[in-house]
């Protein structure tokens, strides 16, 4: 029975550590540094423009499969945190969020994941930033660890 009990209590703690709930520390240690590159089209912008803006940093959310994107996009000169929820191992969701101090709403394109390549160290975004005047810019975010 002792036996049993112990088996039983490994197996429980391997799923536990290695699967069930996909964790962020991969994104990051509480304080990761990312370089970003962007492209956006739009119908006041160049289909495939460029941005780069300041670095961005990825800190933990609340929740253990949630982290944050700080300093993301260069709206203007005004940068923004969002949330993303991880959704699988290389896979997260950025939900429909209002970010009030530059009066724009900020979403993962639908049918879209962001992804992570563990190889090279990018996390990829598409993404659709809806500004005060209803525009609408498709964007996809790449960000390099560093």
């Amino acid at each position: 029975m002792k036996r049993f009990f112990l088996l039983v209590f490994f197996a429980f703690f391997m799923l536990m550590d290695t699967g069930c709930a996909y964790r962020r520390n991969f994104y990051t240690n509480g304080n990761t540094i990312y370089s970003p590159l962007e492209r956006c089209r739009a119908s006041d912008i160049l289909n495939g423009e460029s941005f780069v803006y300041d670095d961005v940093t990825i800190t933990n959310g609340t929740a253990p499969n949630e982290f944050i994107i700080n300093g993301f996009g260069g709206f203007d000169k005004l940068s923004v945190n969002i949330t993303a929820h991880i959704t699988g191992k290389n896979t997260f969701i950025v939900p429909f969020q209002t970010q009030a101090n530059c009066k724009l709403s900020v979403e993962g394109q639908e049918n879209t994941t962001g992804t992570l390549n563990r190889k090279n160290h990018k996390i990829t975004l598409p993404y659709k930033v809806i500004f005060a005047d209803n525009t609408v810019e498709l964007c996809t975010l790449e960000l390099t660890r560093q």
